[in-house]
C-alpha cells in the first residue's frame, strides 16, 4: 500500500496544477453533488428516516487510494493525458481527505442529535 501511495506521488506534476482551475471545480462539485443526491435518492427508494437521506451524502465525501489507482490505470490506457489526469485526482483526493472527515463528523452530529 505504502508502494501504491509512493508510485502515486511520484507522478504527481505541480506544474499541471494551474491547468485544473475549473476542471478540478467541476470535479469536485460533480462528485459531491453526485454523493448527495445518490444517498438522498437511495434513502428515499429505501425508506431510510429523514436524517439518512439529509445526512447520509455529507458522510461519503472522504476519498482515499481507489480514485488514485483508477487514476494510474486510466493514465497508463491514455498516456497523453497522464499529467492532467493524475493532477487532478490526487489534488481532489487531498482535499476530499481534508474535507471528508470533517463532513462526516458534522452528519454523524446531526444525525444522532
Amino acid at each position: 500500500m505504502v508502494i501504491f501511495f509512493i508510485l502515486a506521488g511520484a507522478s504527481f506534476e505541480l506544474a499541471a496544477l494551474q491547468d485544473l482551475g475549473i476542471l478540478g471545480a467541476v470535479y469536485v462539485s460533480c462528485r459531491a453533488l453526485g454523493k448527495i443526491l445518490g444517498a438522498y435518492v437511495g434513502g428515499w427508494l429505501s425508506d431510510a428516516g429523514d436524517d439518512v437521506k439529509r445526512w447520509m451524502g455529507l458522510a461519503l465525501m472522504p476519498q482515499a487510494g481507489v480514485p488514485i489507482g483508477m487514476a494510474l490505470v486510466a493514465s497508463n490506457l491514455f498516456p497523453e493525458y497522464r499529467a492532467i489526469l493524475l493532477s487532478l485526482v490526487i489534488s481532489t483526493t487531498v482535499v476530499f481527505e481534508l474535507l471528508g472527515p470533517v463532513l462526516t463528523r458534522q452528519a454523524v452530529n446531526h444525525s444522532t442529535s
